[in-house]
């Protein structure tokens, strides 16, 4: 999860890039697509949404810097398959914890 653009992004680290002359980072990211929160609960007929847990697939050949003080905290991941959620290529589940679903 990190800083782009004044808004919060979720991307994975595809390299770093260090230059020796300025003592800087830069990190590529590979940014998701966000499709919806997948962590839920009805109570009295009323939705609430946890966004501890989110679903989303990669953009494919998108790619973004960032510098290393964008970063704002590491996320658990695993692969999209549930049958509450439509099967989509390369989806995933991004967790922080703690949530509803998953404890570390």
């Amino acid at each position: 999860m990190y800083w782009t653009n004044n808004s919060i992004a979720i991307g994975f680290a595809e390299a770093v890039i260090y230059f020796n002359n300025s003592n800087e980072s830069l990190l590529i990211i590979r940014p998701v697509n966000l499709l919806s929160t997948a962590d839920s609960i009805s109570i009295n007929n009323r939705i609430f949404k946890c966004t501890n847990v989110l679903y989303g697939t990669c953009h494919g050949t998108m790619l973004e810097v960032i510098t290393l003080k964008s970063i704002i905290q590491k996320l658990a991941f695993r692969r999209g398959i549930d049958i509450r959620f439509p099967p989509i290529h390369d989806s995933m589940f991004f967790f922080q914890y703690p949530n509803r679903s998953e404890s570390t």
